[in-house]
């Protein structure tokens, strides 16, 4: 066979397993669609959902299968919080407030604005110790902020400071995939 024929074949092998992985991650995504809520997500195959309506807060924990035996680590939340009419400049920061009273030992890493499937949204990136009765684990969350119609969807990756880099591309996969329902 002559060199451009390999060529071919190769190219064609190649193009043929790219669809077969393409099609595979395709099948592995779930997708959580909150009507209430007003909101889309995916999420990788396996992964456990776990909804948790409290104070008037709309919960919603996406938690890897080997985690979901433990307590706190690693999983991506989402919070639905009213706008008491702060707007977005104001409630930012009364959030970085309210969390550096609730977490002694918070501290701000980083902090921006970034795209979110065409929305924008605001972002921290911060460390603290969270407590759990006699446990004390140093965390790090990557927490977005997207507002609409008097609502603030708050989406928060965390994970131990240790683990965080492992995880941060998957929780940044998962919230890039928000959307809002219309």
């Amino acid at each position: 066979m002559n060199k451009v024929g390999s060529l071919g074949l190769l190219a064609v092998a190649l193009a043929g397993s790219l669809l077969t992985a393409v099609r595979l991650e395709a099948e592995i995504v779930q997708k959580c669609i909150n009507r209430a809520a007003g909101f889309s997500l995916e999420f990788p195959g396996g992964w456990e959902i776990s909804e948790n309506p409290k104070d008037g807060v709309s919960l919603i924990a996406f938690r890897p299968p080997e985690k979901a035996d433990e307590s706190v680590y690693e999983r991506l939340e989402v919070a639905l919080r009213r706008d008491e009419g702060e707007g977005p400049d104001d409630f930012f920061q009364e959030h970085i407030l309210c969390l550096r009273k609730n977490y002694p030992d918070f501290a701000l890493i980083s902090e921006g604005s970034e795209k979110l499937s065409g929305l924008t949204s605001r972002f921290l990136v911060y460390a603290y110790t969270d407590t759990f009765f006699t446990l004390k684990v140093l965390a790090k969350a990557k927490q977005w902020m997207v507002w609409r119609d008097g609502r603030v969807y708050l989406i928060t990756g965390t994970a131990t400071v240790a683990s965080f880099p492992q995880w941060e591309e998957a929780f940044q996969k998962i919230a890039g995939s928000f959307h809002l329902l219309d």
